[in-house]
């Protein structure tokens, strides 16, 4: 049950992650809920890790993630789990940085960014479950 839950996270992560994708782009206008600054926080020097975007990240971090799960759906693996276990937890130490530079440095909030986070944290959670079983 917790892998489908996982497999969701993954799916929505990515839709978010490709819908900040093309708004950094200016592909399609983010409406930035609550008067929040997606654009500024999307074009901050922050907003990339090795000169690649973070949005592009999380397309690649969903993507590998929701891979990873699609395959425990099959068979379950300790090894897969492990390395779901080692992504997600990867993935969230990364959120909560972000989330870190929004509200201490930037002192600007993106509520695509933050909600990209809270579906990590659940994606995180669902598979701390799944190990646990």
């Amino acid at each position: 049950m917790y892998i489908y839950l996982g497999l969701i996270c993954t799916l929505a992560g990515v839709w978010i992650s490709h819908k900040l994708y093309m708004g950094k782009r200016g592909k399609v206008k983010l409406a930035c809920p609550r008067e929040g600054s997606c654009d500024i926080v999307l074009h901050s020097t922050h907003s990339e890790l090795f000169g690649v975007g973070n949005e592009t990240w999380g397309l690649l971090y969903f993507s590998l993630v929701g891979l990873v799960l699609a395959t425990l759906i099959l068979r379950i693996s300790s090894t897969m789990v492990h390395l779901a276990l080692f992504f997600t937890t990867g993935g969230i130490l990364y959120s909560l940085y972000l989330i870190y530079i929004q509200a201490g440095i930037l002192k600007k909030w993106c509520w695509w960014c933050v909600s990209v986070a809270g579906i990590n944290f659940i994606l995180w959670s669902s598979v701390i479950l799944c190990s646990i079983r």
